[in-house]
This record gives structure tokens, sequence and C-alpha cells, in this order.
């Protein structure tokens, strides 16, 4: 699978000099990113398509996602980017019942029809509000019963963990349904509810099983952090990577030598 950034971790700095930002993206070895706290407009995908970073995916609200799906499918067009990730549930899903995650799941269904049509892969993108139980189940268990599998599943290793669930059996257990990965660690302090995400490697997430079990599935696991050193914490994860992950991820070796090529 392809390893990208996830561009949530550099978004104060996209908001300071989006060019910047992607040349020290680059610069980690890392030649590929899933867009996320960007305007997906004609002037950012140009910037983008200057650069020359590969675009996994896009991360996207939706509510955006359903007033313009035309710009989006254009955006995707101009990066070559084949995924559209819906970033979150809906409001009403979050603090409501069986109704509401049922809704939220036509709604899922109704999206990934319109970016089928336009030639699009569509996904969902997770937190820790899926975990929780509505008549004794799951809401991420009835996400999966009620969408289509045209509907497949970005998998959020911090949001699993900090859940109390262990992410290579979730991932097991989603199989086919898994297209993409946040790899985004977990460090609980004194319990669960003062945990935080950490550099891979820094905390409890055994990453390699979790590679393993969307070896097959995923078609890129994307670095993700919350910090405010994310350069820092995205080269330490890297370093991980590359001593635990080896087979099971792939660096974009050629791009970065063809970049340090045309750079000399």
């Amino acid at each position: 699978m392809r390893l990208a950034i996830q561009t949530y971790t550099v978004r104060r700095e996209l908001a300071e000099d989006i060019g910047e930002t992607f040349e020290r993206i680059l610069e980690l070895g890392i030649g590929a990113v899933e867009l996320a706290r960007v305007d997906f407009t004609e002037q950012t995908a140009a910037r983008v398509s200057r650069s020359g970073l590969k675009v996994t995916s896009i991360q996207v609200k939706p509510s955006l996602l359903k007033a313009d799906p035309d710009g989006i499918a254009a955006f995707c067009r101009t990066v070559g980017c084949p995924l559209v990730v819906a970033s979150v549930l809906s409001k009403r899903a979050i603090l409501g019942g069986l109704k509401a995650v049922r809704a939220f799941a036509a709604e899922l269904n109704e999206l990934a029809g319109i970016y089928a049509r336009r030639g699009l892969a569509f996904a969902f993108h997770h937190h820790d509000f899926e975990f929780r139980r509505v008549c004794g189940r799951r809401k991420f268990d009835l996400l999966v019963e009620a969408t289509d599998p045209s509907v497949r599943f970005v998998v959020d290793t911090y949001w699993v963990a900090r859940s109390g669930v262990d992410p290579a059996a979730w991932i097991h257990r989603l199989g086919d349904r898994v297209i993409g990965l946040h790899l985004r660690d977990c460090a609980p302090r004194t319990g669960w509810k003062t945990a935080h995400d950490a550099p891979l490697g820094a905390g409890i997430i055994d990453f390699p099983a979790v590679l393993s079990a969307a070896a097959g599935h995923a078609a890129y696991a994307a670095i993700e952090q919350n910090s405010k050193r994310p350069f820092e914490d995205l080269e330490q994860s890297i370093r991980y990577l590359r001593t635990k992950a080896t087979t099971q991820i792939d660096f974009q070796e050629e791009h970065h030598a063809e970049r340090e090529n045309e750079n000399r």
C-alpha cells in the first residue's frame, strides 16, 4: 500500500504557505498526500499538480460533497485523485440513535452513487463516535450493515484504539470494505479520557499487525498527527515505519530519487 501524509497534520503550515509545505513533505521522502483542510479550488489543484505530489484521496465534509459534486470531481480529475472520503458523521448521527444512524447511512449510499457516476470511489472516515452503542450495538456495525458495499472505509488507528478496540482485529472484521488507513498512535496518560495521539511507535498500537491486516485491502496508508511540531513527528513516524513495516509499505523510493536528481 502507498504511504502518504494526511494534510490535516500540516494544516497550519498549509494556511501559511501551501507551496513550501508541499516541498517539505517531498523532502521527507514521501511523494503522496491525502488532502484535507484545503480549499478544493482550481488554484489549489494547480499548486498540487506543480508540486509533483500524488493524491491518494481527498477528505471532505459530507455537506460540501453533497453541495458541489461537479466541482469536487473536477478537482479530482485535475490532480489525478481516485477516491473521495467523507470526513465525519453528521451531528444528528453523532447525538442520535438507530434512526439517525440509518439516515446517515442512506446519505452515504447516495453520495457513493453520485461520485461513482463521476468515476470516483467513495469512502467514510470515522472517529470514536461510531463506537458508541445504540440498542446494544456499535454505530459502526450499523453503518456497515446499512451501507452498500461501494461505501468503503478509512480506518483511523487512533480512534479505534482510543475506543478500546484492537485496530488490527477491526480491520480484519471489515475486510474488503477497508480502502485506506490513517496511521496514528495512541498514548494513554492516566486513562482513556486523557489519551492523545502520538508519533508511530510512541504509543500502544502494533502497526506491523495493522498493516498486515490491511494488506490486500487498503490502497494507501496516510500518517496523521495532531501535533504542534508536525514535521518532527512525521519524521519520527517515517523512521519507525522504515524499520518496522518495510514489506507492507510502498515508500516510493524511485519517486524520491527522481526528485533528488531533478534538484541537482
